[in-house]
């Protein structure tokens, strides 16, 4: 006997008597839960209705008892006693409906009742060895009541919901009138739908449909790289939320118009523009989109209950600056041809593509788009008045998901899903609105390229160019010594400076300065000149950069600490002939004339007026590394730095009464803040010499012993001052610059001192460019906003400002911009650009950095643009990485790099500095790693320094670390070649007659040729010959052999084969701890969801 359709073959019916196979949509629910177990009811739907009118409840007990009768996979259960699950039809029960009565709970506090019923129910996990259906009716009131409706997604999809609907009004009215109910004949079951596709989807039919898709998804990439507002965990936990978003009344008549027009339907449109948003997000112009569909493709499928959907892997290509109405040409063609080869069901997809197995993302898409244009709405039955109650499960399969749907009449709504653990509300909100712009620009101006397609409207812009960038203050005119000049005859006799145990006065500097400057006027030096400076850390330092300075020159500082040859290039780039100097040093400078720092006592003090200074005349030349490995000489004017000098003392602040501990080499502009800052503010300097800024005990004693209240420092610096003990003291202020600022350093920070600054800028810009005082609990620690008189933009590459969220390049404008580069005016027209935002004549400089905007106009900092580091595929942020490996208890400092030529052979490599004498375990730490980052983000190397090198700046300098003399922690760990101990060769054993080949001890299993149902038999197998309690989870969290054969020793406790070579070490308990803390739920197969308002109905391309 079969069930035919017209035109069509038939679907036989299932031999009687005996158990179906589960659908592959069912198979890949049952390894879901037995990889992590019934957890949290991630995959289950929840239908709640309320019903308002006087309600039978016996009438509508048997109304659902008719529907379990006429659906069998109402009544199905899963067994898998056997090699394969199965499904059993179980018989109908005469269990009654659950009722609850909420009507004496005070009216005021019924709604939340009833919430956090609701809530609680759809939440409970099923055993799918029993009833996979629940049905709650809750009493509100004596006409109002709410039905829920429980199933396991095994049984059910979107689409059985409205069967449901469909089948309980009927049903409902007509036990109420005494008739027979008139519903659809069932020609065939769910089990026989099973047990058909199992025998369709086999041989050529199969080998066609993956052709296509392998075909259609060559070489597009399976990770949407979303910036994210907190790092990614190690495993989803598939915790979610959603939003709503309403279309304004314009935008859903524009976009229904233009389908028509366009002969496209609103899916198509609201897919392209989903998919530009997206695409601006994540600097990608390749994406892979989900899509759900209901996959009832066959007349006889349309009134069953089960769970028939699929969904799609839609790629979507942006190349070739394609106009909208280019792009949606493209999606409109890609789309017919997807949906006409959408019987291969997600997870035999996954298993064609074999991409990397990722426990922390959804496989091949990360996010998912769905356009349902006939959502249940309420209906009426015997003399009930059925509304739909929204539901969300608190769940997300994806990282981002978003449901458009179109009302009755003609309004259209968003629900926006998305991954708690990744995003804030703040942030989903912002993509929201941005599409909504997007598709009011695309159907206004179809023909305009998608790279220019706003997403800001008129506000917006405004908000993110003027608003957030309205930082003026006043600044006196003047030249940078002016200032030290006026703060002396302030107060002449108060303390400056203090260097190695000798103090000076204003007055003394001044007196020395104006001195050294007349006779660096007499030798020469004066306007349009550059002047060298190459001395020690001390008083004669200061007194030279301020001489300079009030000769009318600019200063070229020196680092005593780096070779004659690159000072000779230096000041020959810059064709300075005079260099002050000491005297010792003279030699060091061959054909230039020098200049001591000091004057003789008996040297007469000039009568004669040094020149004034222009405030636009450079100040100094600072050198930055360059990419064609000459450095670059930027000219920075008195005008902006006098800026700098009287914006820091509020951001992040400088008092008179502070002690500033300078710690920074005069080559890098930081000292700035360190030195010239406080002499313009009345407060004290204290000098570090060289030694003292390389050893954490002298940093603590200048510390202690000065009671210094401001410090500056790189992180470097700071974890030196952490690591010798510092308790906080009297430091009231704590600045953190020029690498990033790792939270856990940040609440390190905080521990010691009230009030803790990141602060961001380049050299072109002077010195800072945005702030930001630290806050507990910030990942990561943003850059923050404009310091004073600056002005920050972010711009995507066609020069745009981007909203909030999306990621984009620092332009940096206002008093701070310097001049450029000397003598590289090719380089200084690319980075300093037209500020089209600020004054006329004004300048941008582009930073290549990227950053993006925070929805409060905070700025995040997210990389460079030239340097991303990316490895198999997947973008590596080093410094979370690094965040992790320093949380170990054995690592007080850590930097990664990514290491090897060649593609296949490249990977990371930690470089730490252990915590006390023993060194740090490679294997423990490699666990460690594991616990939290994804596997593609744990070292595959650990080497150990004394500690990490260090440029002259403060900075860890990597350019060197790898050639740093250590020890490689992982050179004992087992090898190719190494010894297999008496488990992991048993292990080896399974795996050989699983895979049917021998494997390394280190080859991962799916790399190996294993799948999912394999990891199930390995899993299997593995427990019953060890005799241990062993989760299928575990296969995933260590999928080789030597990882499974320690997790087997250590699980079965001492009297386990002690293997005959290392192995590394696993932490089981904290395995099963983050199993049960976090209900891991991880994605290697397809996309199960259901919607937060139905599903998609139509099985093509037509939504």
């Amino acid at each position: 006997m079969t069930a035919t359709r017209g035109g069509a073959a038939s679907i036989p019916l299932r031999p009687p008597g005996r158990p179906a196979p589960l659908s592959f949509q069912q198979r890949r629910l049952w390894f879901l839960d037995r990889l992590t177990g019934a957890d949290a009811g991630v995959h289950n739907m929840a239908i709640a209705l309320r019903l308002t009118g006087p309600l039978d409840v016996a009438a509508l007990d048997r109304a659902l008892r008719l529907i379990r009768t006429r659906h069998e996979a109402l009544r199905t259960t899963v067994h898998d006693d056997g090699d394969e699950p199965v499904q059993v039809v179980e018989p109908v029960d005469d269990a009654p409906i659950e009722t609850l009565d909420l009507t004496a709970v005070p009216d005021d506090r019924r709604p939340a009742r009833l919430d956090e019923t609701i809530a609680a129910r759809a939440r409970e996990p099923f055993d799918l060895r029993r009833p996979l259906i629940r049905t709650l009716l809750v009493r509100l009131a004596a006409d109002e009541h709410v039905l829920l409706v429980t199933m396991h997604h095994i049984i059910a999809d979107g689409w059985s919901g409205g069967v449901l609907a469909r089948e309980l009004a009927e049903g409902y009215a007509a036990l109420l009138a005494g008739r027979p109910p008139r519903l659809p004949h069932l020609p065939l079951q769910y089990p026989d739908f099973a047990a058909w596709q199992r025998s369709y989807l086999t041989g050529p039919v199969l080998q066609r449909q993956l052709g296509y898709w392998r075909d259609r998804l060559a070489g597009a990439p399976l990770v949407l790289d979303l910036p994210t507002d907190r790092p990614r965990p190690a495993v989803q936990s598939h915790r979610g939320a959603t939003l709503r978003l309403d279309l304004p009344a314009d935008v859903a008549t524009a976009l229904q118009r233009f389908s028509r027009a366009e002969q496209v339907s609103p899916f198509m449109l609201g897919l392209a523009v989903f998919a530009v948003v997206l695409s601006r997000w994540s600097g990608q112009q390749d994406l892979v989109i989900g899509t759900p569909v209901a996959n009832r493709t066959r007349a006889e499928l349309e009134h069953l209950f089960g769970f028939f959907a699929n969904t799609l892997a839609l790629r979507t290509r942006l190349d070739g600056e394609p106009t909208f109405r280019q792009l949606l040409d493209r999606v409109r063609a890609d789309l017919s041809a997807d949906f006409a080869h959408q019987d291969v069901p997600f997870e035999m997809l996954v298993d064609a593509l074999h991409p990397v197995r990722d426990l922390s993302r959804h496989p091949v898409f990360q996010t998912l788009f769905s356009w349902q244009d006939e959502p249940m709405r309420p209906f009426r039955t015997g003399g009930l008045v059925v509304t739909p109650i929204p539901q969300h499960s608190g769940n997300s399969q994806f990282d981002l998901s978003f449901y458009a749907h179109r009302t009755a009449d003609d309004a259209v709504f968003c629900i926006v899903e998305y991954a708690t653990d990744l995003f804030d509300a703040d942030t989903v909100r912002g993509l929201a609105d941005q599409f909504v712009v997007a598709l009011r620009h695309a159907v206004a101006d179809p023909d305009q390229p998608v790279a220019r397609l706003p997403l800001l409207d008129a506000e917006e812009h405004h908000r993110v160019t003027v608003e957030w960038n309205d930082t003026a203050v006043p600044v006196p005119t003047g030249c940078v010594h002016d200032l030290v000049t006026a703060q002396a005859a302030r107060t002449p006799d108060a303390v400056a400076l203090t260097c190695a145990g000798r103090a000076h006065t204003y007055r003394e500097l001044d007196e020395r300065a104006e001195r050294l400057a007349h006779r660096l006027r007499a030798a020469g030096a004066g306007p349009g000149h550059l002047v060298g400076v190459c001395l020690p850390r001390g008083a004669d330092l200061v007194v030279a950069l301020l001489a300079v300075l009030r000769c009318g020159a600019a200063y070229l500082p020196l680092d005593p600490a780096h070779p004659a040859g690159r000072h000779a290039d230096l000041l020959d780039d810059a064709a300075v002939e005079l260099v002050v100097t000491a005297d010792e040093w003279v030699g060091r400078f061959p054909g230039r004339r020098t200049c001591p720092p000091y004057a003789p006592a008996d040297d007469p003090v000039s009568d004669a007026p040094l020149p004034r200074v222009d405030p636009d005349a450079p100040a100094y030349l600072l050198h930055t590394s360059g990419s064609t490995g000459r450095p670059k000489g930027v000219l920075v004017p008195h005008r902006a730095v006098v800026d700098f000098l009287v914006g820091v003392r509020t951001c992040p602040g400088l008092l008179p009464s502070d002690v500033v501990l300078a710690v920074s080499t005069i080559c890098f502009d930081i000292a700035l803040y360190e030195v010239l800052a406080p002499l313009t503010a009345g407060a004290h300097v204290v000098l570090a010499t060289e030694d003292d800024v390389r050893q954490g005990e002298s940093l603590l004693r200048l510390v202690r012993e000065h009671r210094v209240t401001v410090l500056d420092g790189t992180p470097s610096t700071w974890r030196l001052l952490v690591g010798a003990g510092w308790d906080g003291g009297d430091l009231r202020l704590a600045v953190s610059t020029a690498e990033a600022l790792t939270p856990e350093l940040a609440e390190q920070l905080l521990d010691r001192c009230p009030e803790v600054w990141n602060m961001y800028g380049p050299t072109e810009t002077t010195v800072w460019a945005a702030g930001h005082r630290v806050r507990r609990g910030e990942r990561p620690t943003p850059i923050g906003r404009p310091t004073p008189n600056t002005r920050l933009y972010v711009l995507d590459a066609a020069g745009e400002p981007v909203p909030p969220g999306v990621p984009g390049e620092l332009y940096v404008g206002g008093a701070g911009v310097a001049h450029g580069y000397l003598g590289a005016p090719a380089t200084t027209a690319a980075r300093f650009v037209p500020d089209p935002y600020g004054p006329p004549g004004a300048r941008l400089y582009r930073t290549g950095d990227v950053v993006r905007l925070r929805p409060d106009g905070v700025v995040q900092y997210l990389g460079r643009t030239d340097n991303q580091v990316k490895l198999r595929g997947y973008r590596i942020e080093l410094g979370e990485i690094e965040a992790t490996l320093r949380r170990h208890r054995s690592v007080a400092d850590v930097a990664v790099l990514l290491e090897g030529a060649d593609p296949v052979r490249r990977h990371l490599v930690a470089y730490l500095v252990g915590r006390g004498d023993a060194a740090p375990d490679a294997a423990e730490l490699r666990s460690w790693c594991a616990a939290t980052l994804p596997a593609y983000m744990v070292p595959a190397r650990y080497v150990a320094l004394p500690a990490l090198p260090l440029n002259s700046n403060g900075k860890v300098d990597r350019r060197v670390l790898a050639q740093t003399p250590g020890t490689d922690l992982t050179a004992g760990a087992a090898g190719p070649g190494a010894p297999l101990g008496a488990t992991a060769r048993r292990v080896a054993e399974v795996w050989r007659d699983l895979l049917g080949r021998d494997c390394g001890p280190h080859e991962n299993f799916f790399d190996a040729g294993g799948h999912s149902l394999l990891a199930v038999e390995l899993q299997r197998t593995l427990a019953d010959r060890f005799g241990v309690d062993l989760a299928l989870l575990t296969v995933f969290e260590f999928p080789t052999i030597v990882g499974l054969a320690t997790y087997l020793d250590a699980a079965a406790g001492p009297a386990a084969a002690a293997p005959t070579g290392p192995a590394p070490a696993i932490d089981v308990e904290y395995g099963r701890r983050r199993r049960s803390a976090h209900r891991l739920r991880p994605r290697t197969g397809p996309a199960i969801h259901q919607p937060p308002r139905g599903e998609a109905h139509d099985a093509g391309p037509n939504r």
